[in-house]
């Protein structure tokens, strides 16, 4: 995969903020952070990047940067682990699986949407994935990023309990990671 996102520009309302060309064209600065539009080769075209408090520019653009070029080992990691998820899923409520033959087809059935950024505790690269899968259609599935490292892959929505900086261990024994095994959902 050569290039999972592309930066673009956004079309958005300036009142709350203004805007700032860089390498990520367009960004908007509101209260509540900075909002960046993003294009990937996915069903959609488009992935928000969201700033939280204390992310400076240089760093998000870091974290685009390290999106775009994930490892083949990474990308792997992510779809084993997402396509265990998705079985997991699928058996536990009774859902019908996606047909794939080869676990790069996953990739039709998912649709990153949000790239969520917190500021760093070190010089690491981190940030958490938000993505809409087929499978699960309500809560959607997250990926956790850690330089080379695949943290957590699992249960939509992840950010309100863990962020891309945590300790290992969080990683580990969170039940709804597909990381580290299939949990027992039982």
């Amino acid at each position: 995969m050569d290039q999972l996102i592309k930066i673009t520009e956004k079309d958005a309302d300036i009142q709350l903020g203004e805007f700032v060309s860089t390498n990520f064209k367009k960004i908007k600065y509101d209260k509540n952070g900075c909002d960046v539009i993003v294009e990937p080769p996915f069903k959609s075209a488009q992935i928000t990047v969201r700033m939280n408090d204390g992310v400076d520019l240089a760093y998000a653009e870091q974290c685009a940067k390290h999106f775009n070029n994930l490892s083949p080992d990474t990308i792997c990691k992510l779809l084993e682990s997402s396509w265990q998820f998705c079985l997991k899923y699928c058996d536990y409520y009774g859902e019908e699986l996606p047909e794939i033959k080869e676990l790069n087809e996953l990739l039709y059935y998912i649709e990153p949407f949000c790239i969520d950024i917190d500021k760093p505790k070190s010089s690491d690269t981190a940030y958490t994935v938000e993505l809409h899968c087929d499978w699960d259609v309500e809560h959607g599935m997250s990926w956790i990023i850690r330089n080379s490292e695949v943290l957590y892959v699992g249960v939509g929505m992840v950010h309100f309990q863990l962020n891309a900086w945590e300790d290992f261990d969080a990683y580990k024994n969170n039940e709804g990671n597909f990381v580290f095994g299939v949990p027992n959902w039982e």
